[in-house]
């Protein structure tokens, strides 16, 4: 008798979307189970369930990721506001002026600055507020974060620009829609530093790190 096979999309769930590490473990307990009698329902429910707990722990994890990327973005309206003044308007209708292709790629650097800034500021906001939390930052993670909200934040934002004129959206639908790519090229840039900043206080507070008297016992 061929041994029963777990059903491929709970399986490939099981694998692909469960972040950190690969819990091979888990995928064993669960497929000798599975051998032994269980039914597929039992197996689609043990694989939605631990889903549901490492994702729980991973937003929990990065909390401070999620409340940095949510209360920043929210602000990328009032920043657009702040640019656009009658001396921002006219240099943008000045580059427009420019011979080709100077007066594409012009307006195009221009309004990528604006975005940009908004979001290098962000980043390097959430910066400081990490150093001020641990001893040790990981600057090579943070330069990384630095890349992917760069490179997510120009993609998203055309999306949702494009969306908004196919569905004709109107002005506060569009007001906070804009909030949208600033939140996901945040998120990106500062995912992994919140994990390590997260991982490395516990780690600091199991080893008595932040308590100096337990050092002195030890030393003692």
């Amino acid at each position: 008798m061929s041994p029963k096979r777990a059903p491929r999309l709970a399986a490939w769930m099981l694998d692909h979307l469960v972040p950190g590490d690969r819990n091979e473990a888990l995928e064993g307990d669960l497929l000798e189970e599975l051998s032994s009698g269980r039914s597929s329902g039992w197996y689609r429910r043990q694989v939605f369930s631990n889903l549901a707990a490492a994702w729980r722990r991973e937003l929990t994890d990065h909390r401070r990721a999620l409340l940095f990327a949510t209360a920043w973005s929210m602000l990328a309206p009032v920043w657009m506001a702040l640019v656009h003044t009658r001396g921002f308007g006219a240099m943008a209708a000045g580059t427009r002026r420019l011979e080709w292709p100077w007066s594409v790629v012009c307006p195009v650097a221009l309004w990528m600055s604006v975005l940009m800034g908004f979001l290098w500021t962000g980043l390097l906001l959430f910066s400081w507020w990490s150093r001020s939390g641990i001893t040790h930052f990981a600057t090579r993670t943070f330069g990384w974060g630095f890349v992917r909200g760069t490179l997510f934040l120009m993609p998203v934002w055309l999306a949702t620009v494009l969306l908004n004129l196919v569905l004709q959206a109107n002005f506060w639908v569009a007001v906070i829609s804009s909030c949208f790519p600033f939140f996901v090229a945040m998120l990106c840039g500062v995912w992994g530093v919140s994990g390590n900043v997260d991982v490395r206080r516990a780690d600091r507070l199991m080893m008595g790190v932040d308590e100096p008297d337990s050092a002195r016992d030890t030393e003692l």
